[in-house]
């Protein structure tokens, strides 16, 4: 605890230096030197930082592109087992019952020939 006094201490020192009018004459110095350094370097900085950014989402959006399209076959395959294991079972539930299979419809109801 005591030394938590002295780091607040310090801080408190740091935070009432930074608002002295002599402190002032370095801050403004600084802040022209950053804004004429910024204004050189940043239209080549933003644009290597777009590029990197556009690449970097690209491969990203590649890879879970080819993760969904992985997915989506997987499961277009099983819910085509799933149906055709059904119409196996429905197939046998009929004969075991003796009836007559009915006539063949499509995804839509229609009846199919």
């Amino acid at each position: 605890m005591h030394l938590w006094v002295h780091y607040l201490d310090v801080f408190r020192h740091d935070a009432a230096y930074s608002w002295v009018w002599y402190s002032w004459i370095g801050n403004i110095s600084a802040g022209v030197v950053v804004f004429f350094v910024m204004s050189l370097f940043w239209p080549r900085a933003r644009r290597a930082i777009e590029a990197f950014a556009k690449r970097h989402v690209k491969s990203i959006h590649e890879k879970l592109d080819s993760h969904h399209e992985e997915l989506l076959a997987q499961a277009q395959d099983h819910h085509r087992e799933v149906i055709d294991q059904a119409e196996h079972h429905h197939r046998e539930h009929l004969a075991a019952l003796g009836a007559k299979p009915g006539p063949k419809r499509d995804a839509k109801g229609h009846f199919t020939k």
